[in-house]
């Protein structure tokens, strides 16, 4: 039975006493704010309405070719996502193990394609876009866990309607080899430093493939991922953004993806990165050979500096702002990744001639530029004495990595296009 709070007696008797003035008050209240409300402009009728919008229904995309030894911890990690998510779907690419039994079993809609040799992850994320009815897509690798609230902190972002696609944090999920520590380093310095720069510019170099999230009428509109690179994510990111869309980056979502845990894979994995990011500027190359492409990356040099048209080539085949903006990242990055590693130590070399003062100063010098911002961002983590340990083992990815992106500058050059997709785990 409902019971009721008693009230003192003399406290009611005074209510009653005062019963006209009160109603009288209510009243007032009432038509003052009908009027108020009444006076209110669209304009501020919808300011009030953006401040709680309507929530986007997102869809989860996994695409997976043999990967039954860690798709169920992926699964069942992005259930248990603070966001709801309408449906995963999770397209397996012709594999030969359990995945799709797995996935299947997880209650996720699972979509099977053969393995006729056209395997790819764009064409099995197209078939993943071609089903999908959410207003949202989460673009995840089938090996990559992610923070609980991470898709929670994304989807405001497509509160503003220029937005195409938004990405966060990427840390490696397992840091004890040698070359998991380098990554680790790498992405410690990176999404501090590089990826915040790019954001404060709007020009994000890269919404990363292994978890983004996508406006679904926006991948149609482009036409799906166009299987022309094997840097689907990075082409797509280049496209919005040419398009005049904007692509934001939110550091408070992180993503854990398994990375390369011995020499072979990761040579595997950053050949296939860099042969991806020297294809993506090719396919916007007017002469996309050896000659066109010496030519023009001496040209960007004067495109990053003016973004006008150089000869005959018309960078990335407009000059809209944002299309000047990436062109100028990109020249940028071309020109770090390829000489401040290498121009570094012979600056202090032909300084002294000194082979210990040369190491001793380019040790410094890394420790100023790449490895403090690294243990910062560590700290903030609270893995800093994992990322202090990991420092001698950036120090050989580092010039490992160089190796492997000139080598892959030479072929992409010479026409020996990398089209087969290699694992990096």
């Amino acid at each position: 039975m409902l019971q009721v709070p008693m009230v003192h007696p003399e406290a009611l008797r005074k209510l009653r006493g005062h019963r006209k003035e009160i109603l009288k008050a209510v009243t007032r209240c009432g038509i003052r704010s009908s009027r108020l409300y009444a006076q209110q402009t669209p304009q501020c009728l919808a300011k009030r309405h953006c401040r709680f919008p309507m929530v986007p229904t997102v869809t989860v995309a996994i695409p997976a070719w043999e990967e039954e030894d860690v798709i169920e911890e992926t699964i069942r990690q992005i259930k248990r996502q603070t966001y709801p998510i309408e449906k995963i779907i999770v397209v397996d690419d012709g594999s030969k193990d359990n995945t799709g039994k797995i996935a299947k079993l997880l209650g996720c809609q699972v979509i099977r394609l053969p393995r006729d040799g056209h395997n790819t992850k764009c064409r099995a994320l197209n078939h993943a876009i071609a089903v999908a009815t959410t207003e949202l897509i989460l673009i995840l690798d089938a090996d990559t866990t992610s923070k609980w609230n991470a898709v929670e902190k994304l989807v405001p972002a497509f509160n503003d309607r220029q937005v195409a696609c938004v990405s966060g944090k990427v840390f490696p999920r397992f840091v004890r080899t040698l070359w998991e520590r380098g990554r680790f380093i790498e992405y410690l310095f990176g999404f501090m430093v590089p990826k915040v720069m790019q954001s404060k510019l709007d020009t994000i170099l890269v919404s990363p493939g292994c978890f983004s999230v996508y406006r679904t009428t926006l991948l149609r509109k482009f036409g799906g991922f166009v299987p022309r690179t094997l840097g689907e994510d990075m082409d797509m990111t280049w496209t919005a953004i040419v398009a005049g869309r904007r692509v934001e980056y939110r550091p408070d979502a992180t993503c854990y993806p398994v990375e390369p845990r011995s020499a072979k894979l990761f040579i595997k994995q950053s050949d296939r990165w860099d042969r991806s990011f020297l294809q993506c500027i090719k396919v916007r190359l007017k002469r996309p050979t050896l000659q066109g492409t010496v030519y023009h990356t001496a040209s960007w040099l004067r495109v990053f500096f003016g973004g006008i048209r150089v000869g005959r080539l018309e960078v990335f085949g407009t000059m809209r702002p944002g299309a000047r903006r990436l062109t100028a990242m990109v020249s940028y990055y071309m020109v770090k990744i390829m000489l401040m590693p290498v121009l570094v130590p012979i600056f202090f070399w032909e300084l002294k001639k000194d082979i210990g003062w040369t190491l001793t100063y380019t040790l410094l010098t890394h420790l100023g530029l790449e490895w403090l911002p690294a243990l910062i961002e560590a700290r903030r983590q609270g893995l800093f004495w994992t990322a202090l340990t990991s420092l001698p083992a950036a120090l050989v990815t580092q010039y490992v990595g160089i190796v492997i992106y000139l080598r892959a500058f030479i072929l992409e050059s010479l026409g020996f296009t990398l089209m087969k997709w290699n694992k990096g785990h």
